[in-house]
């Protein structure tokens, strides 16, 4: 029985581990969206730079693309 529940909470790590890539990459996927509509909508590149800070998305996130 013992292995059965062991089993059960190995199951259980891996899909909270393929929950967590996912979650991150679709965060990724929103920051770097919302990173191109602030910059559409800015006046010049210091404003951008200003509204991405106040956001908190001033940084790129990492889009797990080649590099």
């Amino acid at each position: 029985m013992t292995d059965s529940k062991s089993g059960h909470d190995s199951k259980k790590d891996l899909e909270s581990i393929v929950d967590e890539d996912a979650d991150s990459t679709l965060a990724a996927d929103q920051i770097h969206r919302a990173q191109r509509v602030v910059a559409a909508q800015a006046n010049d590149v210091e404003e951008a730079r200003m509204f991405l800070a106040m956001l908190g998305i001033a940084d790129a996130p990492d889009l797990g693309g080649p590099g």
